[in-house]
């Protein structure tokens, strides 16, 4: 069992939003990959919703809940600093 693609063009902006994503500094290409589909979702979507962010995303994962898993575990993913990646440059 599969689902489909309930909201718009989650892809197209993925492809927009990971070139962005990628110039930033990461400790995995992975993690720049995941967030850059959970900006699209967030984007698309229009609320705060894990499921309603991976509900457009390309995966292997044949399972709607797979995809979250994946979300929620890179959005708990400790070697992940938003600080590191978003702090303006110069800031200690």
């Amino acid at each position: 069992m599969t689902t489909k693609i309930v909201f718009g063009d989650v892809p197209g902006l993925y492809q927009n939003v990971r070139p962005f994503l990628s110039a930033l500094s990461w400790n995995d290409v992975r993690n720049a990959d995941t967030c850059a589909w959970l900006v699209a979702g967030c984007l698309e979507s229009r609320i705060c919703s894990i499921p309603a962010w991976v509900s457009g995303r390309i995966s292997k994962a044949q399972f709607a809940q797979s995809r979250e898993i994946q979300g929620r575990r890179f959005l708990e993913n400790p070697k992940v600093d938003p600080f590191e990646i978003y702090a303006p440059p110069g800031n200690p």
